[in-house]
């Protein structure tokens, strides 16, 4: 089996790209260039996750609290925040010792507060209030490539929505300054941006919401420096550089390299060991594999705003809790009723239970059609819906786009990796709407 970044463009792809192709080559082939060192052990300090973590939360509560007054972040209540973090970061008390977490978390919390201040008060001249509208996923099945960044948010002076990314760092980094311009070019070229549950009118909204190839600013947040960068940049994401991974991933595959010039670089570059460049070999680069999977199910009949509508569902929204009380009926009828099964005696009342059970169902999909403004048709349809196409007519009807994949990875590895394959389109290509329309831009891209 081979790895998933296999079937993916990744911004660390783009990046060896921009420098040599061959670099992205010989990590597809697995040659490491250094010795791999024993991971750090934090017994007595944060993990970059941990720090991470505070300084997301931290930048959370400001942006709630942002207004036209400079934030107040003096009067935020320490305790609850900490609460928030020890459900968060449930594995600390196990790990640090002879250390409080609670000292450690306190510690952060200050500097990020005090610095959060600062950033909240100068982004507010900028943008006005931010409202976080919520954690957003950027799709773009044209490299293809799935982006989370912290949070999606919308200024109240420009109504465009911009992406926000928290670094809670003592230092800035060239790294993170390409993170911002990546997202930024994976929504516009060819992507999107979706929103699940989101702040609309500073209400929650249960309905998911997709933004078409929107133009886009990262902001990136340094809560502990009380620093922020406004990014505009845009990666360089076309059709050469995207086509010239590909062509490198698959020789790589191959054992093979591509083309690449000499230059002054090359001496510092830790590949040169293995690398001659007057040997190189061509191929005719193939579309990616998860491209091609997701546009043989399309023409099978598949839909994947279907899909993604029975999945946000049954993730969001039917789960027992405060939201749909209607779950906890269902569940507890269903229990009476397999109950009853087990006794001869309570078989004449099982027709009547199972009316039970179907009618408070017809309750919760009215609940979740009101919430989603869609049909209970709708609703009822996306339930039924099925996880997966049928794969061996894609594998079928798509033969002539698979055809170069054999030579690189052999029908028996395809056939192998199909699960896997069909995953990352169902994360990539999905939707709320315009699924499709994606998918088939991406396709003419590639044509």
């Amino acid at each position: 089996m081979v790895g998933i970044s296999t079937f993916t463009c990744s911004r660390n792809d783009i990046h060896d790209c921009l420098r040599c192709p061959r670099i992205v080559a010989f990590k597809v082939q697995g040659l490491k260039t250094r010795e791999v060192t024993t991971p750090r052990r934090y017994e007595s300090s944060l993990t970059s996750y941990e720090k991470g973590a505070v300084g997301e939360t931290i930048a959370k509560v400001a942006f709630e609290k942002m207004g036209a007054e400079k934030v107040e972040m003096k009067k935020i209540d320490e305790r609850e925040i900490l609460n928030q973090l020890r459900e968060k970061l449930k594995s600390l008390e196990n790990r640090l010792q002879n250390v409080s977490p609670e000292t450690l978390l306190l510690e952060l919390l200050r500097q990020d507060l005090e610095g959060m201040s600062f950033i909240t008060e100068k982004l507010n001249e900028v943008y006005g209030s931010l409202h976080i509208l919520g954690k957003g996923a950027i799709k773009n099945p044209f490299l293809p490539a799935l982006g989370e960044p912290d949070f999606v948010a919308l200024p109240s002076k420009t109504r465009i929505p911009v992406i926000i990314e928290v670094k809670n760092t003592v230092r800035t980094a060239a790294s993170d300054t390409f993170q911002a311009s990546f997202y930024n070019s994976l929504a516009e070229v060819s992507g999107s941006i979706t929103l699940k549950q989101h702040y609309k009118d500073e209400k929650m909204e249960l309905a998911p919401s997709v933004l078409l190839e929107p133009e886009t600013q990262t902001i990136l947040i340094y809560p502990r420096l009380g620093e922020f960068e406004i990014c505009s940049e845009k990666t360089r994401i076309d059709n050469e550089i995207i086509e010239k991974i590909w062509k490198a991933k698959q020789l790589g595959l191959m054992g093979k390299l591509p083309y690449a010039e000499k230059t002054d670089s090359c001496k510092r570059c830790n590949y040169k060991k293995f690398c001659d460049t007057t040997i190189y070999d061509e191929i005719e680069t193939a579309k990616p594999l998860p491209l091609i999977f997701a546009k043989g199910a399309i023409e099978t009949g598949y839909d994947y705003n279907a899909y993604f509508l029975k999945n946000y569902i049954q993730e969001k929204l039917q789960k027992p809790g405060i939201l749909n009380k209607y779950e906890l009926e269902i569940q507890k009828a269903q229990l009476e009723l397999r109950i009853k099964r087990q006794s001869k005696t309570e078989r004449i009342q099982q027709y009547s239970d199972k009316l039970a059970v179907e009618e408070i169902k017809n309750k919760e999909a009215e609940w979740i059609a009101e919430k989603l403004n869609i049909t209970v048709a709708e609703v009822k349809e996306a339930l039924q819906y099925p996880k997966v196409p049928d794969t061996h007519k894609i594998l079928e009807d798509m033969s002539a786009e698979l055809e170069p994949w054999e030579k690189i990875l052999g029908a028996k590895q395809i056939k192998e990796n199909t699960a896997t394959i069909f995953s990352l389109t169902l994360s990539i290509n999905t939707l709320p709407k315009h699924s499709e329309t994606l998918t088939e831009k991406a396709w003419k891209k590639w044509s």
